[in-house]
């Protein structure tokens, strides 16, 4: 009887080991398809995997287009965000992959987002207001403006006798001025800010010269 007994538990001992063994299956990660949005549109989407032994599998990526993230929730589940800037068009793989981390088994799948370009963004000149001053007293004065994809450039209408206009190369520029003794009056000059695409920005100001 002892005999039997042994040979029975051993035989029960080893089945339920190649059952466990054969229970050791791989992380099955869900598929995500290609994504795609639109520079400075949120991007956001879940990734889901499942494992068949009931362990849950941890989630990672390769690495992430600047600015985006990619959360593991701890529960086989992750969640990716990302919100393009207007410099970021174009096409990224991304690998995003589901790990077992007892029998070390990985799926993945390389997922492409496509980030669609938004068009020309126009240069934005910061509001520069009437100007005036007297007669032979120096006028000077700043201007900047700005650009999300490129160093807007300045131009100006024609300028008063004795005044002159500098840009600056760096999104600002600066009109200087001593008006002489027969200048008095008011002046109309247009300021232009343009991009690299020749969209525009304008402002026409006032400069008021008073009798000295």
């Amino acid at each position: 009887m002892k005999k039997t007994f042994i040979v029975l538990s051993i035989l029960i001992f080893t089945l339920i080991g190649v059952d466990a063994i054969a229970q050791s299956f791989p992380p099955s990660l869900n598929s995500i398809g290609a994504q795609n949005t639109t520079e400075n549109i949120q991007l956001t989407f879940g990734v889901s995997a499942s494992d068949g032994d009931l362990t849950v599998p941890t989630l990672i990526t390769s690495a992430l287009p600047s600015g985006a993230t990619f959360i593991d929730n701890g529960n086989g589940t992750g969640t990716f965000d990302w919100t393009p800037d207007y410099l970021q068009s174009g096409s990224y793989d991304v690998t995003f992959y589901a790990n077992d981390i007892v029998t070390a088994d990985i799926d993945s799948e390389i997922v492409t987002i496509t980030v669609i370009e938004a068009g020309n963004q126009l240069p934005i000149l910061t509001s520069i207001g009437v100007q005036s001053t007297t007669e032979n007293i120096n006028l000077n004065f700043d201007i900047t403006a700005s650009d999300i994809e490129s160093t807007p450039t300045f131009t100006t209408s024609v300028l008063p006798t004795g005044a002159s206009f500098t840009d600056n190369g760096n999104g600002t520029g600066t009109f200087d001025w001593t008006p002489d003794y027969l200048q008095s009056g008011t002046y109309d000059i247009t300021f232009t800010a343009t991009d690299d695409s020749t969209a525009t920005d304008i402002e026409v100001v006032t400069i008021t010269v008073i009798e000295a």
